[in-house]
């Protein structure tokens, strides 16, 4: 194998995949097996398109069944990408942020929030990019470019839309170039991790065996698969999430819980099956892996075209109680 020099386009979707668990002990295993393949994933079909799965025929019906997965997992990742980023441009767009009485701002910049649209469609089209390239499957944390488009994407748009949501005190202050900057930190290190990875890989050689052969490269570029290297956009995620609900303008606090909650819900429940892929190899868990990460960004999303809505309502709420205790006092 000349490693990694010989570069394949993807040839489909890996139906099996959806059916049986990755063949550990083979040359064809994205999972560990400390027997034959310890802690790595054989780089020559992974980064080239060509992971393959348990060759077993099923039924019919369950081959129906797998096509069918296969059709919402790939209809899901565009509607996160396309569906849902648009949908949130049209609602923070046709949103009323300024209080015609008060001229005071219910956000900090609507502009922000509507530029993270674009930012988060180019980072989960990165997503999409990549299982072309694989054939639709989960193959972990190996840092690629890909990836680093993905995760840092994600960060970045996720970030300035809980910035430009911001309502309380002032403005979001140092977190306005904290957040960004970390955002733009956590691509250069994964696109860094990536190219460690392959330096290693190259200086393990090897390079004169056959293609169909596990190689040290093989096992050197599996053992890259560390959490490290997505330690900063993980942890820009998570703050940005919790700022997105918590320094919104919301004028409801149980509204905001619920909403906070179900965010919260969603993305525990995809980071949790995105988990089990990893150690089980059982590829049918991506679907809802995708299911979870739709619903935390639908969540967030509904939230902040409620956060107008909710401060009118608040106010209406308000002036009727001053109007009924003022009617109160004159009949005194």
């Amino acid at each position: 194998m000349v490693w990694p020099n010989d570069s394949f386009a993807a040839s489909g979707f890996s139906w099996n995949c959806l059916r049986y668990r990755m063949e550990p002990g083979t040359l064809y295993s994205i999972i560990a097996d400390t027997k034959n393949i310890p802690d790595g994933y054989p780089a020559s079909l992974t980064q080239t398109g060509r992971v393959i799965c348990k060759d077993i025929h099923g039924h019919f019906l369950i081959d129906v069944l797998a096509v069918i997965w296969v059709s919402l997992l790939v209809f899901f990742h565009f509607l996160l990408a396309l569906g849902i980023t648009s949908l949130g441009a049209v609602w923070i767009s046709n949103s009323k942020w300024v209080d015609d009485d008060t001229n005071k701002k219910l956000a900090y910049s609507p502009n922000l929030m509507l530029t993270a649209m674009p930012i988060l469609s180019v980072g989960a089209f990165a997503e999409v990019a990549g299982h072309l390239f694989d054939n639709w499957l989960y193959i972990g944390l190996i840092p690629t470019v890909y990836q680093a488009f993905f995760y840092g994407g994600l960060a970045l748009g996720q970030s300035m839309l809980a910035l430009g949501l911001w309502g309380e005190g002032r403005g979001p202050g140092l977190w306005m170039y904290i957040l960004p900057t970390l955002s733009v930190l956590s691509f250069v290190s994964i696109v860094y991790g990536g190219h460690s990875c392959t330096v290693k890989a190259q200086l393990a050689g090897d390079d004169n065996s056959t293609i169909y052969q596990l190689t040290e490269s093989d096992i050197a570029y599996g053992n890259c698969e560390k959490v490290s290297w997505f330690v900063l956009s993980f942890v820009t995620l998570g703050v940005s999430t919790l700022f997105l609900f918590l320094k919104a303008k919301c004028p409801n606090k149980q509204i905001r819980n619920k909403y906070l909650c179900v965010g919260l819900s969603c993305l525990a429940f995809g980071i949790g099956v995105s988990t089990l892929i990893t150690k089980t190899g059982h590829q049918f868990y991506h679907l809802p892996t995708v299911l979870g990460f739709t619903g935390l960004f639908y969540t967030e999303l509904l939230f902040v075209k409620k956060i107008p809505e909710l401060n009118k309502r608040s106010k209406i709420t308000t002036t009727a109680g001053e109007t009924t205790a003022c009617r109160k006092i004159k009949k005194k």
